[in-house]
């Protein structure tokens, strides 16, 4: 998320291998690779204790929502309007991202205008 802030999440460790300091040393590996960055960490509360011990703090809850995302229909447009697809016109949408996030999201925007496979349409 740019040079000083990163975020985790998903660290999950097999049922297996749990209590024997799996998750605990790639933790310590994450946060060695992000020194000096400011780490966001989305986590389940099993792994609240833990995280404490390696100096996160609770800031609230994150409510995630997973499942397959339905088709959303094409709006209905208002005469004038069209649907055209985004592309390189549009950086200023990083700049829009970044301030929306307070983060420089601009090599993010930046890598998905290069995918050849991002390009969408975009209503104007």
């Amino acid at each position: 998320m740019g040079p000083t802030l990163a975020t985790v999440g998903m660290v999950i460790v097999d049922k297996s291998m749990q209590g024997q300091g799996v998750a605990r040393e790639l933790m310590l590996d994450v946060m060695a690779r992000l020194k000096g960055c400011t780490i966001v960490l989305q986590a389940t509360p099993s792994g609240a204790p833990l995280y404490a011990k390696l100096g996160f703090e609770d800031i609230g809850l994150l409510y995630q929502h997973q499942g397959i995302a339905p088709a959303v229909p094409q709006p209905t447009l208002s005469p004038g309007e069209r649907i055209r697809l985004i592309g390189s016109d549009d950086s200023h949408l990083a700049t829009l991202y970044s301030q929306a996030s307070c983060s420089d999201r601009s090599d993010l925007v930046e890598a998905l205008f290069a995918r050849e496979s991002f390009q969408r349409p975009l209503s104007k």
